[in-house]
């Protein structure tokens, strides 16, 4: 039985053995916070042409935007700070060590998370108590300056806690630190990439489509898509509460689910790639989809006027090289390349479904037009080549 006092002081204990890392990431918020903030409204002030208002237009403009490149910062520290506490669930000699010891799981990953997570906390809170005492030395605490810099602290240490607790899930699901850094990026990153790349098919293949999503779909959007922080946090200018607050709770759930991963991760998961083979699967045809279709659109895209051939092999050749490159990532081997070859096939079909799908209008999309009492709106894209033969005339 471990008692309160001794896992107070194992928590103590790894916090102090990381304390460099915090030293690092408090000097650079400090620098890019309090410190910019300060230098920023002394440069405004040399400006003897700028009147008040307009000096406290840009104070506000700072405190919002410079904190969006504070929680940038603070994404990748979120990254970092997951992998290297939790690093030790690579290696088998420390895990054993870990889990031998008298301390139920449970409480080694509160330990272990609140070790990441307080001291960047704490750090922002100080940087905020700094910045209210620069805006209120200089006189500037007024017109909720000061609200939208306390907005902002929070936003930034929400931020860090989602792609902190993203990362905890990419490591449980992971065997080496190297594919749960990847894990990790394409939690993040895979709806934006795949969005991106329906774009391009919508754009490329039709000749009207739209590309802004109803404001109803904000909420439903910012969950799919965990870096949409970004866009309905004040640091776009922008402050969407009710998306905020609906990332807070995936924020949580996140968290909720990362402790139950390391309940059940076994421990000879580490230097496997991934923890459970039934996941592999599904990486290996999500990412294949998305290969293909991405670079192949990308080639004919570039090379406009080519025969659709073209694009057709490259569609092959990329599944091929991304199959085999997942191959070896997954298994460390390239003889087993036919065992798995029907999820090379199942991703091909899916592909080509997609492709096929854009390529011929299957739905009617391109060729609908509504009826005159039909219309509900207008959307008009001016392309550059537009604006350029309005130049030319």
């Amino acid at each position: 039985m471990t008692s309160k006092i001794s896992l107070n002081r194992f928590g103590l204990k790894e916090t102090v053995r990381k304390s460099w890392i915090y030293i690092v990431l408090f000097i650079i918020m400090f620098m890019a916070e309090p410190f910019f903030l300060l230098m920023d409204i002394d440069m405004y002030e040399l400006n003897t042409y700028m009147t008040r208002e307009e000096l406290l237009d840009n104070i506000r403009y700072f405190v919002i935007h410079n904190y969006g490149f504070g929680g940038v910062l603070l994404a990748f520290a979120a990254v970092a700070i997951a992998l290297f506490v939790f690093s030790y669930l690579y290696m088998k000699s420390a895990v054993d060590l870990y889990h031998s010891a008298p301390i139920s799981r449970k409480k080694l990953y509160v330990t272990k998370y609140l070790t990441g997570i307080v001291p960047v906390v704490l750090i922002q809170l100080i940087c905020g108590l700094f910045s209210t005492a620069v805006l209120a030395g200089k006189g500037y605490l007024t017109d909720g300056i000061g609200g939208h810099l306390w907005v902002s602290t929070l936003v930034s240490i929400v931020i860090f806690a989602l792609f902190y607790n993203v990362t905890i899930i990419a490591i449980m699901l992971t065997g080496n630190v190297v594919v749960g850094f990847f894990g990790t990026v394409a939690f993040l990153f895979f709806v934006p990439a795949f969005e991106l790349v329906l774009n391009q098919y919508y754009a490329s293949c039709f000749q009207t489509y739209y590309y802004n999503r109803p404001v109803r779909h904000e909420i439903l959007y910012a969950l799919i898509k965990p870096i949409r922080i970004f866009n309905v946090a004040p640091v776009s200018g922008d402050f969407n509460t009710a998306a905020f607050v609906a990332i807070v709770i995936e924020t949580v759930a996140f968290a909720i689910i990362g402790y139950f991963l390391y309940k059940v991760r076994p421990s000879e998961a580490t230097g496997k790639s991934l923890c459970y083979n039934i996941i592999k699967p599904i990486v290996r045809v999500l990412v294949l989809v998305l290969a293909m279709l991405a670079f192949s659109m990308m080639v004919f895209a570039i090379s406009s006027g080519l025969d659709v051939v073209w694009y057709w092999l490259v569609f092959v050749i990329v599944g091929l090289v991304a199959y085999a490159l997942l191959e070896f990532v997954f298994e460390l081997d390239f003889r087993g390349l036919l065992k798995n070859v029907w999820q090379f096939g199942a991703a091909f079909v899916l592909a080509a479904v997609i492709s096929l799908i854009f390529q011929y209008d299957a739905f009617n999309y391109d060729r609908f037009l509504p009826k005159d009492d039909e219309v509900e709106s207008i959307s008009v894209k001016i392309t550059q080549t537009v604006l350029n033969s309005v130049s030319a005339v």
